[in-house]
């Protein structure tokens, strides 16, 4: 008679039984290692296997054909397929004098779960948890947010629904693991999304890519490669990766120890470790199997790399030198770059009366004394919220205000703040620093900006262009000026988009008015 689930967990050691409770039963329901029997592990997990809905919703299409087929022909050899090796893991399938058989215990619960089975429904669910678990295997940690951000752009879900599949699939939690990792300074600590195989320290994972966070290129695999990844551990679509996946796995040889090698860019560690492998094994074909993984080993994407492969990473790394060279040749000191002090003042003392104005309409900032029209009236927060409302419509309220005009202003003055009504708020990108002004770019133009007190370059805190801000650009006497309330964003932007951005420097001619 066949073992049962029961038998076939009771001959494991306690942490591989453990390892297998931690994925089926939910977290909030675990019990510590030390606090807790393999007898009484194997009973809250005998809950979850011999229930047909658990059976269905933690298997995948693959799985549950193979369950099918072993049902009518329990006399099937043993193949080391994804979907088998993963039934022997979990115990639904056992290996016996040289077939397979379904665990004598979950027999009934298995032939109840496929006479149940919606196949329509259990591909829509293959196909979430191929891009989300794929995701995940690639990267082997990655923080909750971005995971939901990537399933939001890939699976057109809502953010709800992915936080509600990572936290409730029964399919996602049994290989994917949710951790909390405390590694910064006392922070509170971050969310991630952990591969249930990888079998490195994370913190030496997140050590590697801190190191080199400036040289990794980020990956979004597609959903071909996502799905070759969850289901091969390895993005079986390209030819040389699929070559040496195919030779090692007819070998048979347990594979994990190279991958964590893999995760890690210990490639020379990897082939060591590969070599040994083949050696337990006696495998004749040692040579050529070293061979292919030479061959695919620029093309195995790694966890440390951000998912990405050496072959990226090493075209990133040359990219990003002269990338880098082409930013520092952006910067000039500059000399008089503003408008003069008495522009300024002029220039302080009309926008200030704009804001004014707009603040009686909006009753934005209650603690601004509409009778201080300059520069120390209003605070910078408030600047900022009463430009954000000016720009929304800066032609009515300009029209209104010269029309009103409340502050008594002269012909000459209300002449001046006309124009404010072409007022240009965007996200900018900060592309070059010239001596007598700084180019803005955002998506339809460049802008040779003046500053209003104080050059521009005095402003930033670094000048690895192009630099992301916000401001508010304003015609001022035939120039272009910002309103006096600057800020940027410290978000680094890689060779690929910051090239593309550079690249408008020598296509396109800035605007010198608005």
């Amino acid at each position: 008679m066949t073992r049962t689930y029961s038998e076939d967990m009771t001959a494991r050691q306690k942490w591989g039984v453990y390892l297998q409770y931690t994925r089926i039963v939910p977290r909030g329901d675990w019990k510590k290692y030390d606090r807790i029997t393999r007898k009484e592990m194997i009973a809250e997990m005998l809950k979850y296997v011999k229930d047909p809905a658990y059976i269905l919703e933690s298997s995948t299409e693959r799985q549950l054909r193979e369950l099918e087929q072993v049902l009518s022909s329990p006399a099937k050899p043993n193949d080391f397929s994804f979907s088998l090796s993963e039934l022997y893991a979990r115990g639904f399938l056992i290996y016996e004098s040289r077939h397979t058989s379904i665990a004598g215990d979950l027999v009934e619960p298995i032939r109840t779960a496929l006479k149940q089975v919606d196949w329509d429904a259990v591909r829509r669910s293959d196909h979430i948890n191929e891009l989300l678990v794929g995701y995940v295997k690639a990267c082997g940690v990655i923080s909750r947010q971005v995971a939901v951000t990537y399933g939001c752009m890939v699976l057109q879900m809502s953010e709800e629904e992915v936080e509600t599949w990572i936290n409730r699939n029964a399919c996602f939690r049994y290989y994917v693991f949710t951790n909390s990792i405390d590694y910064m300074n006392g922070k509170p600590p971050e969310i991630t999304l952990n591969d249930h195989n990888l079998n490195v320290n994370v913190d030496d994972l997140l050590d590697f890519r801190q190191e080199h966070s400036e040289s990794l290129p980020g990956m979004v695999p597609d959903a071909a490669d996502c799905r070759a990844i969850f289901y091969d551990d390895m993005n079986t679509n390209i030819p040389e990766v699929k070559t040496f996946y195919d030779a090692l796995s007819a070998t048979h040889v347990y594979k994990q120890p190279l991958l964590d090698r893999i995760a890690l860019a210990d490639w020379r560690g990897a082939r060591k470790e590969l070599a040994e492998i083949l050696s337990y094994d006696n495998s004749a074909e040692t040579d050529t199997l070293l061979k292919y993984y030479d061959q695919a080993m620029p093309y195995l994407h790694s966890p440390a790399y951000n998912g990405g492969t050496k072959n990226a990473y090493d075209q990133y790394t040359v990219s990003l030198k002269a990338y880098s060279k082409r930013r520092r040749s952006l910067y000039t000191r500059q000399k008089e770059a503003h408008i003069s002090s008495t522009d300024a003042d002029q220039f302080y003392h009309l926008y200030f009366s704009l804001l004014a104005y707009v603040n009686r309409k909006t009753h934005l900032c209650t603690d601004i004394n509409d009778s201080l029209l300059h520069q120390l009236g209003v605070n910078s927060q408030g600047a900022f919220d009463l430009a954000e409302a000016f720009c929304k419509d800066p032609h009515r309220y300009v029209s209104e205000f010269i029309k009103e005009n409340p502050y008594h202003l002269s012909r000459k003055e209300l002449e001046l703040v006309q124009p404010f009504e072409r007022a240009v708020r965007n996200p900018f990108f900060i592309l070059q620093v010239k001596q007598e002004y700084t180019i803005f770019a955002d998506d339809d133009h460049l802008y040779a900006v003046k500053g209003v007190r104080a050059n521009i370059d005095t402003l930033l805190d670094n000048y690895r262009f192009p630099i992301m801000a916000a401001a508010v650009l304003l015609p001022f006497k035939d120039r272009i000026i910002f309103d006096g309330v600057f800020s940027t964003f410290p978000v680094n932007i890689g060779p690929n988009k910051g090239n593309q951005l550079l690249d408008r420097l020598n296509t396109e001619r800035p605007l010198y008015k608005l």
